[in-house]
């Protein structure tokens, strides 16, 4: 499942593919109403939403050190 953290740093370009997949119209959305569109569709959806985390993989994350 999308969290509203992960999707909220990931281009808007990609938010649209997503939104596409779920059969959300953007037009006229703002990210943050990307975001909850998303994560709406998702929990009406499970299986469809499971089969697009992997379509669509989390950005990995790096750790900054310090020295």
């Amino acid at each position: 499942m999308f969290e509203a953290l992960d999707l909220t740093s990931r281009a808007l370009p990609q938010l649209k593919d997503i939104c596409k997949q779920f059969g959300i119209d953007t037009k006229g959305l703002a990210k943050p109403d990307m975001v909850l569109k998303i994560i709406d569709a998702q929990a009406a959806d499970k299986e469809l939403a499971t089969k697009l985390v992997e379509q669509f993989p989390k950005k990995a994350t790096s750790t900054c050190r310090r020295n």
